[in-house]
């Protein structure tokens, strides 16, 4: 099993080659894996309950944070996230079962691993993400559990050949933001597997009131005077992006280990 409660297909996914992008851009930094599914609504219940069970597990045992990870949810369909360290990972996954192996919290593992049998749900998507500090906009302080109750996340398709184009651009965008003081960390991350030529932008908030509203993008870029500058970022961009997609989901604290998105 891969932490925590995926299938098989996801391993084998995920031990496949991936590709990266050109090897001048900004360097990476943290490593993800992001698996996606859709739960069956009749089991959504039982499915939160049994990760819920997992992290009680993992508490008793003081499992190392290392192995950490946190869910976001919108309706039916959820995302797992955990950081990894490289590559080298992969090849032992289930490195983290095995540290439950001769602790107090065996058997309910085996129990829980048994009743996560029963429940549906369909493998939408399972990718490797790499954080990409020059693209980032990150803030002086770490967002609190509160602050990050939300989250948008931005696909960005790019023309073939733009890589470092993009880069720039990204870097761009992030200084713009600082330069508004955009009260939101937005992350960038390049897709290494799941997606070539993908880019995606993570944005943490906290009311989607104040993100829509007094702290939206185009408000404060016109109250800072950046209109000018915005719209330089915008024609670059549409030169070279190819499909943009948007979504949606709120955190699920209760179903994550040690880990504040």
């Amino acid at each position: 099993m891969l932490r925590p409660f995926l299938t098989v297909a996801l391993l084998v996914a995920a031990a496949m080659p991936y590709t990266a992008v050109a090897q001048e851009a900004s360097p990476g930094g943290q490593k993800l894996n992001v698996a996606m599914f859709r739960v069956l609504p009749a089991d959504v219940v039982q499915f939160e309950a049994a990760v819920e069970k997992l992290v009680a597990a993992a508490q008793e045992i003081n499992l190392d944070a290392g192995y950490g990870w946190f869910y976001w949810n919108d309706l039916f369909d959820y995302s797992l996230v955990y950081p990894f360290e490289n590559m080298a990972y992969w090849d032992d996954p289930e490195q983290w079962v095995r540290q439950f192996q001769g602790t107090s919290a065996e058997a309910k593992m085996n129990e829980l691993f048994e009743e996560y049998a029963t429940i549906s749900m369909e493998v939408t998507a399972n990718e490797i993400l790499e954080t990409v500090p020059n693209w980032s906009y990150l803030l002086e302080e770490a967002a609190s559990s509160e602050q990050s109750a939300f989250i948008e996340v931005t696909d960005i398709w790019i023309k073939s050949g733009k890589d470092m184009e993009w880069d720039a651009l990204a870097q761009e965008y992030a200084a713009l933001l600082a330069e508004i003081e955009y009260p939101y960390p937005t992350i960038g991350y390049r897709v290494m597997f799941g997606g070539a030529g993908r880019m995606i932008y993570v944005t943490l908030y906290d009311s989607r009131e104040a993100f829509y509203g007094t702290n939206s993008l185009d408000r404060l870029i016109e109250a800072t005077g950046q209109t000018a500058a915005w719209s330089d970022i915008v024609e670059k961009y549409v030169a070279m992006a190819v499909r943009q997609e948007a979504r949606h989901a709120i955190a699920k604290p209760n179903m994550g280990y040690r880990i504040i998105p």
